[in-house]
């Protein structure tokens, strides 16, 4: 049994003293660590893609395979590595890539086995990213959101191919789509 009375603490039978200064040291180190973990599952819930990986191919390559059912939605990703604009030079020159990358347009053609197509077009940088590094140069982004989604209209094997219209600004070193199928929820 355990009763608290004062500064002290009786468990089992023994005194265990608490002083002040510990107790505040536990406290803002519980108040920290409730805060990390508010600010992971807010991290995770905005960045974490819809639906499950299906597949990956090069943007402007050959086209990708995704079997899908009706109901089912397409909803995208892209992986690149740009040569930002040189006329620029440090925090500048990030606010102008990043211009540049959502001047950019993806666009993707969905066709089903028959011949039929869905296509849809948005920015290639919509303001969130899992990662984002610069080296050498060069920046390169992973896991970066866009907003194209293709609702799948009947069952079957889907072609999906993406294209970027870069922006003049930058010089594209390789790009890569991110194909999630999410299933309707029952």
């Amino acid at each position: 049994m355990t009763e608290r009375s004062g500064a002290h603490c009786y468990a089992a039978g023994v005194r265990v003293g608490i002083r002040s200064s510990q107790t505040g040291l536990i406290l803002s180190l519980v108040a920290t660590a409730v805060f990390l973990i508010a600010v992971g599952v807010f991290l995770f819930v905005t960045l974490r893609p819809k639906g499950e990986l299906v597949g990956q191919a090069a943007v402007g390559g050959e086209a990708l395979a995704v079997v899908a059912g009706a109901g089912d939605t397409l909803h995208f990703r892209l992986d690149y590595k740009v040569r930002p604009p040189e006329r620029f030079g440090g925090q500048d020159r990030e606010r102008a890539t990043n211009g540049a990358l959502r001047r950019s347009l993806l666009t993707i053609v969905v066709q089903d086995e028959a011949g039929a197509s869905q296509r849809v077009a948005c920015a290639a940088y919509e303001g969130k990213a899992t990662t984002s590094s610069t080296v050498l140069g060069t920046l390169q982004r992973n896991g970066a959101h866009v907003s194209c989604e293709v609702p799948v209209p009947h069952a079957g094997t889907f072609a999906v191919r993406g294209t970027i219209a870069w922006d003049p600004d930058l010089e594209p070193v390789w790009a890569r789509l991110e194909v999630r199928r999410a299933q309707p929820e029952r």
